[in-house]
């Protein structure tokens, strides 16, 4: 057998274990489903952190914090991220893009999900960079969220921030 052959048939042997240990995790079927929560705006700090050169560029940073709320208004977790700018520089013209890790600390356990957007400049004159509405990737977390995958779709309406969850766990 060769190196290749040998290869695939080891990499899909640990792909089909993988995938026997997924379906194998004792989830209860339901546990994580899709939902909806929002930031209202009332609990909301961030920090922006300047590397490399002076001013807005790439590899700038936004780590944030928000408060979490449910559809019904009650208190339903909490939201931090890192945002790490991808972005030309002011007045280029080229398309500027940001990378962001995000963690949601709900009452079932925490959800994680990333995306890729295209930046917005603020509107505080500063000429940092911000996202609109994306659509992210849920990679997982824990408790309830352990085995979670899907998107996470997200509108902005001024402060407030809706995140609307497509999941699954099974």
């Amino acid at each position: 057998m060769t190196d290749m052959k040998r290869f695939l048939v080891l990499g899909l042997s640990a792909a089909f274990a993988g995938f026997a240990a997924v379906g194998a995790h004792g989830q209860t079927p339901g546990a994580c489903q899709p939902f909806t929560v929002i930031s209202d705006g009332s609990e909301f700090s961030v920090e922006y952190l300047d590397i490399h050169t002076e001013g807005p560029g790439p590899g700038d940073m936004r780590v944030g914090r928000r408060g979490l709320v449910d559809e019904d208004g009650n208190a339903a977790g909490s939201y931090r991220w890192i945002l790490r700018s991808l972005d030309a520089p002011p007045g280029s013209g080229e398309r500027s893009e940001v990378y962001q890790n995000h963690a949601m600390t709900l009452n079932d356990g925490e959800l994680h999900f990333q995306s890729l957007a295209e930046a917005v400049r603020s509107a505080d004159g500063t000429d940092r960079v911000s996202v609109g509405d994306y659509t992210g990737i849920v990679i997982g977390g824990t408790g309830a969220y352990m085995f979670a995958r899907g998107t996470v779709d997200a509108s902005f309406d001024g402060k407030q921030v809706t995140y609307a969850f497509n999941i699954r766990c099974d």
